[in-house]
């Protein structure tokens, strides 16, 4: 019984996701950027840098220069060493 409602999970998330693309689509503008990704993941996992925004958004517009594919675990960690080195 456990792998129809796994079958099912992964129907509703595709059916998300294709609806998230479609909205994204027709308003590329109200797609988040990587900032906002990080500064949200921070929010949700009580990350101590989740109530500097502004180190945050400095740091996704850092790493993306040498890491394009970065994500917002990344922009974390590099916000977390670059707070480090001025400390």
């Amino acid at each position: 019984m456990w792998y129809i409602l796994v079958v099912k999970t992964d129907r509703t998330i595709e059916r998300i996701n294709h609806l998230l693309d479609s909205h994204y689509a027709e308003h590329p503008h109200a797609r988040p950027g990587l900032a906002d990704l990080a500064i949200a993941a921070a929010e949700l996992d009580g990350h101590p840098l989740a109530d500097q925004p502004d180190l945050l958004r400095r740091a996704a517009a850092e790493i993306v220069t040498g890491h394009p594919g970065a994500d917002a675990d990344d922009v974390l960690l590099w916000a977390e060493a670059q707070a480090a080195a001025s400390a």
